[in-house]
């Protein structure tokens, strides 16, 4: 190889391993729209709902937020954001798969209702988790009595 495609070469592979150390925002949960029915679809209010993330290929830690569905059986939740770097997700997933079987990957966000049994649905009726996209949901979450 030519000493100018040597260099060409060890430019590029230096920077593309400074590209792994800049920092870049990864969405870890959705804007999500819930709303919180009983079983016949009608609205239920004062309804506590628990949102929990976490993107287990990145290491973060697990965010959780809570909110009361209003008078119309709504809640939002903001969406939810991480810095990182490419270079952490690499080092947090092989660290991730050292657990073998049991190992998680890539980023999970569920909701749920406290003090109350029910279920998550989402626009075609399928129980639901979040695990990357879209970065809007509206859902539904269906209360059994």
């Amino acid at each position: 190889m030519r000493p100018a495609r040597v260099g060409a070469s060890l430019l590029f592979l230096a920077i593309v391993v400074a590209l792994c150390f800049v920092p870049f925002k990864r969405m870890i949960a959705p804007h999500w729209y819930i709303r919180v029915t009983d079983a016949n679809g009608i609205p239920t209010s004062n309804i506590l709902v628990r949102e929990e993330a976490n993107d287990y290929s990145c290491g973060s830690s697990e965010q959780q937020e809570d909110a009361i569905s209003s008078i119309d059986g709504q809640i939002e939740f903001a969406p939810k954001h991480i810095r990182t770097t490419v270079a952490h997700c690499i080092f947090q997933t092989i660290k991730s798969a050292e657990a073998g079987t049991h190992a998680s990957f890539g980023r999970s966000t569920w909701a749920f209702p406290i003090g109350a049994d029910g279920y998550i649905l989402d626009k075609d009726g399928n129980i639901y988790s979040w695990s990357g996209t879209p970065g809007v949901l509206h859902s539904r979450l269906i209360l059994k009595h």
